[in-house]
């Protein structure tokens, strides 16, 4: 069975310089760069960086799709924005949590299905389009 792993990255509260863009050029021949977004698909092989220190380092938000049975969607919000007992309260589980890196929160939310494979995956393009207000909504105290 052929191996489907998606990665999207993107920056909402600035831009991503040249020399960043380079950087990231590094990572990926084939992926779609741009001064805010980070994509690329692999159907062999894997992302050669983690997309964690990526999203910490240059994004606001990165949803992770694969066909075996496995999503993330992250967002970095600035700590001083969400209160660490509220994320104590609700983000400490099997499917969220949430880490204190350089004045931002890292919050993640995962699926991961236990049967391996998912039979009824979808493919990742859209889902951070529907997924980003999340944060924006967070971040003004919802």
């Amino acid at each position: 069975m052929t191996e489907y792993q998606y990665y999207e990255l993107v920056a909402v509260d600035r831009q991503l310089s040249k020399e960043e863009m380079g950087y990231l050029r590094g990572i990926s021949s084939r992926a779609q760069i741009s001064s805010t977004r980070f994509c690329n698909t692999y159907n062999y092989g894997d992302l050669k960086a983690d997309p964690r220190q990526l999203l910490s380092r240059f994004f606001d938000a990165y949803v992770y799709v694969s066909n075996f049975g496995y999503k993330v969607f992250a967002i970095k919000t600035p700590r001083n924005l969400i209160d660490e007992s509220l994320l104590l309260r609700y983000l400490v589980n099997d499917t969220s949590s949430y880490t204190g890196v350089a004045g931002h929160w890292i919050i993640e939310f995962a699926y991961e299905n236990e049967d391996g494979y998912d039979d009824d995956w979808d493919e990742g393009d859209g889902w951070m389009g529907s997924l980003l207000n999340i944060r924006n909504e967070l971040m003004h105290g919802d």
